[in-house]
């Protein structure tokens, strides 16, 4: 092993010793060196997610710096989808008060169309009691007879359903209205013409 003294400018004296090896002359001093900077590159991974954070925020505002119009752009593509939600929300409540009052009125038709069949059941049972085929119909009974038939040969399929309809849309209206008390109604009219 051989020491050596070297001398910089600063007039700091540094020593370094130089090994012989097999695969030539290595100094110690490059070999500390080396040690200090796997140190130092370990302390540096440790510091890195600092580093890393704060960096992102650095290149998050070099970034929206380099595009200015950005948060105009996702602002309007904020709104956009927000407006999106709005309209379909809004068609969607259109679409359930329209389903529910056509299932309304489809039950109100069937709730028809069955009474329709009881009263015609009713009628051919009066029908048959009273004998009033053709053959045997008592003269007497020629007018309630001739009721039970007309009644017979109603079909339950032919139910006045724009009748039906007005009817349920009518209720409906009045289901909204009447918990309206006269004293409210009044208060805002009197609301309305004073504007």
């Amino acid at each position: 092993m051989v020491m050596t003294r070297k001398k910089s400018g600063t007039g700091d004296s540094d020593y370094s010793e130089t090994e012989n090896t097999s695969k030539g002359r290595v100094s110690r001093k490059t070999a500390s060196k080396k040690r200090d900077a796997s140190a130092g590159a370990e302390r540096s991974q440790e510091e890195a997610p600092v580093a890393k954070r704060s960096g992102m925020f650095e290149s998050l505002f070099s970034f929206l710096e380099t595009h200015p119009s950005l948060p105009h752009i996702l602002s309007f593509y904020a709104q956009l989808l927000l407006n999106v939600f709005l309209v379909f929300s809004f068609m969607y409540i259109i679409y359930s008060f329209w389903r529910t009052i056509t299932e309304d009125v489809n039950s109100r038709v069937a709730d028809a169309q069955a009474k329709l069949l009881a009263d015609i059941a009713v009628c051919a049972q009066q029908f048959r009691d009273n004998r009033c085929e053709r053959e045997t119909r008592l003269p007497a009974l020629e007018g309630a007879c001739d009721g039970w038939e007309r009644c017979m040969a109603r079909d339950p399929k032919k139910v006045g359903r724009a009748q039906v309809s007005a009817h349920t849309f009518a209720q409906i209206f009045n289901s909204f209205i009447e918990p309206i008390s006269y004293k409210a109604m009044v208060s805002l009219r009197v609301s309305i013409v004073m504007r």
